[in-house]
């Protein structure tokens, strides 16, 4: 796969291929149809059609919500993950890039997704960097839906 963006030499995946394979790879169907029902509730596709998701990981909301219709570009990382997210939703599209340098990006978006407690990794400044790429690639009245598991 051509990979429209790649990411910097210096940023390595936060998750391993074990953690996907032993963490996020055994997550009850259950909860990922709650966690898309919610974001179709939020998102509807009538409005927000053009998605991305950050920190796709493994595809494992990007494949649902492609399914549905939903024009998802899925952002991550780590390019094993990527293949492994293609490889379950094939409509959508793939950019390797850390979530830092989404203001790079030469799309518009009708709604961010940041699921799975994305965000935090990198401190308040690599927060605001990344952020501030999304109120770029946002559509003026898009959507961003976080994810959090705690304020911090």
């Amino acid at each position: 796969m051509d990979w429209s963006v790649s990411a910097p030499p210096t940023m390595k995946a936060m998750y391993s291929a074990e953690w996907f394979q032993t963490f996020a790879a055994t997550v009850p169907t259950a909860l990922v149809e709650q966690e898309i029902e919610a974001l179709v509730r939020i998102l509807p596709i009538e409005h927000y059609r053009r998605v991305l998701d950050v920190g796709c990981g493994f595809g494992r909301i990007t494949s649902p919500l492609s399914s549905r219709g939903y024009a998802v570009t899925s952002l991550d990382v780590s390019v094993d993950a990527l293949r492994s997210a293609s490889r379950r939703a094939s409509a959508a599209e793939y950019v390797a890039l850390d979530q830092q340098q989404i203001g790079r990006m030469r799309w518009e978006f009708d709604g961010v997704l940041f699921m799975w407690n994305s965000r935090g990794f990198v401190g308040r400044d690599g927060d605001l960097e990344t952020l501030s790429g999304v109120a770029r690639v946002l559509r003026p009245g898009g959507r961003v839906a976080f994810d959090l598991y705690h304020a911090d």
